[in-house]
């Protein structure tokens, strides 16, 4: 039962965490693939998507996965008609360690949405600096930043707490709401505010330029 709980990301309540997609086996084979998949959400009560960067700056709650669940729903409403592939629940008024993500992707030539939810996230490894050109976010919409991400990293959280692998736009869209639960935006990653004289971001508590300034690659990608 544990196996399958952690594999669909069952609820207390039976439900699962795997958003079906047309066909039931394709929804199967996305479960156990990638953790997730999602569709548009039933109807419900839709948040107004918060844009004063003052009230993203507090530190948000733990949860527990209940409440986190619900939380999820809400996220997905709100997002489901946004052009965005991610949201955190701060961004939509609710100050708890809840974030969602939907990237687009392909898979044997069908377009799907790779669908992730957090509760309680903490990246645990960071691997591989980038330049990340042109990021976006729903809270400042119309403006992008020029950020320093990590093309590879890892996160724990009650969901799966022994860790989830991430790379290339899944692994920056992570960072990029994780950042929003922690009180953070994506001006504070902006590359350009990174001296070599300040701590390194990826918290070896080394200097940058001793730690991952060296080997930081601008890949120049859009992320919507």
């Amino acid at each position: 039962m544990w196996l399958w709980r952690k594999l669909f990301s069952i609820r207390p309540n039976g439900k699962t965490n795997c958003r079906k997609l047309k066909e039931p086996s394709c929804a199967l084979i996305e479960a156990l693939s990638f953790g997730g998949c999602w569709t548009k959400p039933k109807l419900m009560l839709k948040y107004k998507i918060i844009t004063a960067a003052n009230s993203l700056r507090e530190i948000c709650k733990e949860t527990t996965i209940d409440e986190g669940f619900e939380v999820i729903d809400k996220l997905e409403a709100t997002l489901a008609d946004q052009a965005g592939i991610g949201l955190a629940a701060n961004q939509i008024g609710i100050k708890k360690r809840v974030c969602i993500l939907r990237v687009p992707q392909e898979n044997n030539g069908e377009k799907i949405t790779f669908g992730i939810n957090f509760i309680n996230p903490v990246i645990t490894k960071f691997e591989g600096p980038i330049i990340f050109r042109n990021e976006g976010c729903l809270s400042f919409p119309g403006l992008n930043a020029e950020t320093l991400r990590y093309s590879h990293i890892e996160v724990t959280d009650l969901l799966e707490p022994s860790g989830r692998k991430f790379n290339g736009l899944v692994a920056i869209c992570a960072q990029h709401e994780i950042d929003h639960l922690n009180g953070k935006t994506m001006y504070d990653s902006l590359y350009l505010k990174l001296t070599s004289d300040k701590t390194c971001p990826c918290q070896s508590k080394k200097l940058f330029k001793d730690c991952c300034q060296p080997n930081v690659v601008d890949i120049g990608r859009k992320n919507g």
